[in-house]
């Protein structure tokens, strides 16, 4: 070998020698800076400081051996416990005296060595495990409540129906109480109680206002009697009060025609309302602020056999579209092949057509964008909004027509000026809280179906509606009996104790 030839080292030399090395300076840098510790000087300038990962692995092995001896306490209550009921089912003197050998040999070695038991304990524990976990399984099936998903004709949005054994508090959870109280079956009335039973009533002779003597085809001729100042009647959704009031009123003069529910959608509510207008005449006569066209329109397609199916699959919805296109969106031939009403084929049709390609929460450029929309639209064609033409000119199909309404309806308000602006959950105060549920006690309203959300706002007070329809539930949730009371006492609980906490934190 010559003195002068460099020596050459492989891969795996080099690695250890670099592991080596990398040691030795770690516990240079160890010492350099315990000496400086006790010195007193300022220890050496090091990413990381190797004592507090010493004080913490020594506070982790702490906890590792109180976890042990935990664990070891639980074990050997188990092993007594199987002992016991091993003891019991055998009642044989031999096995208890195995059990209470084993039971002193763990109470001896629990604070030396971790415990060890034979295969037979062994399997115990991993029955009491199984049976631990079946109980967890129970208890989870007992928080979620049995509910079917389902609609009709009083509740026409989808909504959850609970079984009997769910109390009434759970029922009403986030929602309003009437959901809880009405059961309705698709073949019958909702009720055939004694007190619902027919009265004396005169329902004969002409009627007396103007709007009752007609059926309008054209929905555009009701709504332009209304805006004119002719008609003083309520337009747009029928409230569940109004729809239980009309169901009774079908049901009475139904009984006195010796027709049920199948008789009626076979004959009356199946053929033209000309030769039917006596029976209409007696049914619209107990909705003075309803038109007749309203009442007529809205029997007809609650009460149909195929109105409220439920949820569209994807193998209806692909059937739809093929169906659509093969008929030229003639909707009532649509309806005859899925089994549905020409309305909701259409309504479904358009939510296929129409689909978003946005689907997530409303940014704050896209509602500064829908503000700028809306004021220029009604600035150049007046209140009445076309949200086909907003979706097209300013959403470029980001957003549908029906996503932009809805959004609107619900913060359209919160973007006029005022003293207490309210958009979302994270605004609520007590304070916010205090001055919702005074407007609401404000407005009089007898049950929680009365309620409107958009008639809370005042020129000093704005809230999103979904915002205080949420605040509202979530606080009559927390009521102590809630379930038995009214919405007038509910509301003027909640008054009474917000004022209390708004002058508790003046205080």
């Amino acid at each position: 070998m010559v003195e002068n030839e460099p020596i050459t080292l492989t891969t795996t030399h080099k690695e250890n020698h670099h592991k080596r090395s990398k040691k030795k300076k770690k516990s240079k840098d160890r010492d350099n800076a315990l000496n400086n510790n006790s010195s007193g000087s300022p220890s050496s300038k090091r990413k990381h400081d190797h004592g507090k990962h010493t004080d913490e692995s020594n506070k982790k092995s702490k906890k590792r051996k109180i976890g042990d001896l935990m664990g070891a306490k639980r074990n050997q209550e188990t092993a007594s416990a199987t002992a016991k009921n091993n003891n019991n089912n055998n009642n044989t003197n031999n096995t208890h005296t195995a059990t209470t050998t084993t039971a002193t040999t763990t109470t001896t070695n629990t604070s030396t060595t971790p415990i060890t038991y034979e295969s037979a304990s062994d399997s115990d524990s991993d029955d009491n495990e199984k049976t631990n976990q079946m109980n967890k399984r129970t208890t989870v099936q007992k928080r979620n409540k049995p509910a079917t998903l389902t609609q009709n004709r009083i509740l026409p949005h989808l909504h959850f129906v609970y079984e009997d054994t769910v109390d009434k508090k759970s029922q009403i959870k986030n929602r309003r109480m009437i959901h809880a109280d009405i059961k309705v079956n698709r073949d019958y009335y909702i009720s055939d109680s004694d007190e619902e039973s027919d009265s004396d009533d005169d329902y004969s002779g002409a009627p007396l206002c103007e709007w009752h003597r007609k059926v309008y085809i054209n929905p555009e001729k009701i709504k332009s009697k209304v805006k004119n100042g002719e008609w003083n009647i309520k337009t747009g959704k029928f409230s569940v009060e109004e729809l239980i009031k009309l169901e009774k009123r079908i049901k009475k003069i139904g009984r006195r025609e010796n027709l049920t529910l199948e008789q009626l959608r076979e004959t009356v509510l199946a053929e033209n309302h000309k030769p039917h207008m006596k029976f209409w005449y007696q049914v619209v006569k107990a909705f003075p602020d309803r038109s007749l066209s309203q009442i007529y329109h809205h029997t007809k397609t609650g009460y149909h056999e195929d109105a409220y199916k439920g949820r569209w699959t994807a193998e209806q919805d692909e059937e739809l579209l093929d169906l659509a296109k093969k008929f030229d969106s003639k909707f009532i031939k649509v309806a005859e092949k899925l089994n549905r009403t020409r309305q909701a084929c259409s309504d479904r049709y358009r939510q296929l057509t129409n689909k978003p390609t946005q689907r997530k929460n409303w940014t704050k450029d896209e509602l500064g964008i829908l503000e700028k929309a809306v004021k220029e639209y009604t600035e150049k064609h007046g209140k009445s909004i076309s949200w086909e033409y907003i979706a097209n000119n300013y959403f470029a199909d980001k957003r549908n027509p029906l996503q932009i309404r809805k959004k609107w309806e619900s913060i359209g308000t919160t973007f006029d000026s005022a003293d207490t602006v309210v958009r979302n959950m994270k605004d609520v105060t007590i304070q916010v809280q205090l001055k919702l549920f005074e407007q609401m006690q404000k407005m009089g309203w007898k049950a929680e179906d009365d309620i409107d959300y958009n008639k809370v706002n005042s020129d000093d007070f704005k809230i999103n509606k979904e915002t205080a329809r949420r605040t509202y539930y979530k606080m009559r949730d927390s009521l102590h009996d809630c379930d038995k009371m009214k919405y007038p006492e509910i509301i003027d609980r909640l008054v009474t104790t917000r004022r209390a906490m708004v002058e508790s934190l003046k205080e």
